[in-house]
């Protein structure tokens, strides 16, 4: 991420991982957010939409967003 940022020429950058899914208007209310100039940075809510459909990668995802909501 480090060495991709020295190319980055936007004042807002918006990170996800692979697998995410961003709704329609994500981005658009992202960046109002920065309409406030007290406003550095953003973050979102995971949502598990579908456990089961991804087993690999969902099997341990209520234990790891319990783990991280403690």
């Amino acid at each position: 991420m480090n060495r991709g940022m020295e190319f980055v020429k936007t004042p807002i950058v918006i990170f996800s991982d692979a697998n995410t899914n961003l709704g329609k208007e994500s981005v658009r209310r992202i960046f109002n957010l920065f309409s406030n100039a007290t406003v550095r940075c953003v973050s979102g809510e995971k949502r598990i939409v579908n456990k089961e459909s991804d087993v690999a990668s969902g099997a341990g995802e209520g234990i790891f967003g319990n783990m991280n909501r403690h």
